[in-house]
């Protein structure tokens, strides 16, 4: 099985349509920086997540 999840792309895709929203008045700035925060914690989330689960392939230190 190929993982070809790239979790700083997901994170610059997803910040970018957000400013976008922000840039046409959709959002004030604070929902913004609001938004930012909750994406920040998804994509460290995220990370921590394929961390743990690569960390399952590692062979242990002796």
């Amino acid at each position: 099985m190929t993982y070809n999840f790239d979790p700083d792309r997901w994170y610059d895709n997803a910040y970018d349509a957000v400013k976008m929203r922000f840039d046409k008045g959709f959002l004030s700035e604070t929902e913004f920086t609001d938004v930012c925060e909750v994406l920040m914690d998804r994509y460290e989330d995220m990370l921590d997540r394929l961390n743990v689960s690569m960390d399952a392939f590692r062979k242990p230190s002796s």
